[in-house]
């Protein structure tokens, strides 16, 4: 304030005038952010100024104010303390930071200083953000909510979202409920997730799980990879089992994906055959050109069989047990209705075995032709469309009953009893 007063001299006629000034006061408020409007605040302060006088004392004000003002001599040392935590209807509000700083010295006169004290609920954070399954499946996505000292929150909802282009759009998935899990607070998974049409791949920041706040704490976000690894094709593919008619023989069968659809890249050209035979590992491969389903291969069991027409005599077929003299050389016949070379005989074959002495008088059957030879052999006569396979017996073999299994290499048996006598 600026006083000014005059003196008039009256035989001097002299006037003189003189000005006084009182130094205005440097005025601090108190406010706050972060708090619901209307909720009281006490703050305690005091001051000590540059004389060294000091005073102390509370102000009460409403959120978010400015309070009333509370003056100082410029220059002094102010110090205050807001409440660390404040609790409306439940809901505690916590202390985060205050500026200017206490202490702090005052200004100029007639300027001001606003103090804010800024509070939040109890901070939040989301780690551990992650999803993971395979094409076309249900993957899992799962996060960590944790306070502001690292503890799990639990019983907080958690939206996910998910997105394939390097976070850049996010699709809203569904929502979980943070949870202990395999001993650990704060977890929220979301199982049976539909990403459909989301294709194999590794995306970064591909999943998005965020918490909205409340109940006392704020919300937070957080982001991870989604991980969609490659789905198992389904694959069938049938063997064949066919009597040979000199054509070629494949194979056949199908690869679908996770929506049926017909998948290429099914490569049975290993299961190509002509020739009879058992093929019992024939190979086949799938290859994906889609970059979304694994590779595959397996084998399948095919077969063509020989035509096999016998036996003939002098051997009858079973049940017919066959009688002949121990050390004779045994004709026996059969046709594979055409010459289809020697090498006929699976490895080890023809073989023979012993087997119990059975069958009544009606079953047994003297054979009446043998041969002389010195040891087995194969032959083909193409007069009557025969092979003709000279089987040597030993005389040791007389007084058993012995079964002879002549195995193709189509892998099928044919069998004939016989009975020795000496």
């Amino acid at each position: 304030m600026t006083l000014t007063a005059t003196a008039v001299g009256l035989e001097s006629l002299l006037v003189a005038t003189a000005t006084f000034t009182d130094a205005q006061p440097h005025n601090v408020y108190f406010a706050t952010s972060g708090l619901p409007s209307g909720v009281s605040v006490t703050v305690s302060w005091g001051k000590t100024n540059p004389a060294g006088h000091s005073a102390s004392g509370t102000t009460t004000f409403t959120s978010p104010g400015p309070s009333a003002s509370e003056g100082t001599t410029p220059g002094t040392t102010f110090t205050y303390s807001f409440p660390i935590s404040v609790t409306v209807s439940g809901v505690t509000y916590n202390l985060f930071s205050s500026s200017p700083l206490s202490p702090f010295t005052t200004g100029a006169s007639g300027g001001s200083t606003t103090v804010t004290a800024s509070y939040a609920l109890e901070a939040t954070s989301i780690l551990d953000v992650s999803g993971m399954g395979s094409y076309g499946g249900e993957p899992t996505l799962t996060a960590k909510l944790v306070d502001s000292g690292g503890s799990g929150v639990n019983g907080k909802s958690i939206n996910f979202y998910t997105s394939v282009d390097g976070g850049e759009t996010y699709v809203y998935v569904d929502s979980a409920t943070t949870a202990k899990a395999d001993g650990v607070d704060g977890v929220a998974t979301r199982e049976h997730v539909d990403l459909t049409g989301i294709d194999a791949g590794r995306y970064a920041d591909g999943v998005k799980a965020i918490f909205e706040g409340g109940d006392g704490y704020s919300g937070s976000e957080g982001t991870g990879k989604l991980t969609v690894a490659k789905a198992d094709a389904k694959i069938v593919v049938t063997p064949y089992d066919v009597t040979y008619d000199g054509n070629v023989h494949t194979a056949t069968g199908t690869a679908k994906g996770v929506l049926n659809e017909s998948l290429s890249g099914l490569d049975l050209s290993g299961t190509t055959h002509t020739a009879a035979g058992d093929y019992p590992t024939d190979p086949w491969t799938f290859t994906d050109v889609t970059g979304n389903y694994k590779d595959a291969n397996g084998t399948v069991h095919d077969r063509i069989r020989y035509n096999w027409r016998g036996f003939f005599q002098p051997v009858d077929n079973p049940p017919t047990i066959n009688v002949v003299q121990a050390g004779r050389a045994i004709p026996v016949k059969f046709s594979l209705s055409g010459n289809k070379g020697l090498s006929i005989f699976a490895t080890g074959y023809p073989a023979q075995r012993i087997i119990p002495v059975s069958g009544g008088p009606e079953d047994l059957i003297p054979i009446d032709e043998t041969v002389t030879a010195g040891a087995s052999g194969l032959s083909y006569d193409p007069s009557v469309d025969q092979y003709i396979y000279v089987w040597k017996t030993d005389k040791a073999w007389a007084g058993t009953c012995r079964q002879l299994i002549v195995r193709l290499n189509d892998g099928i048996d044919h069998m004939a009893t016989f009975r020795f006598t000496k």
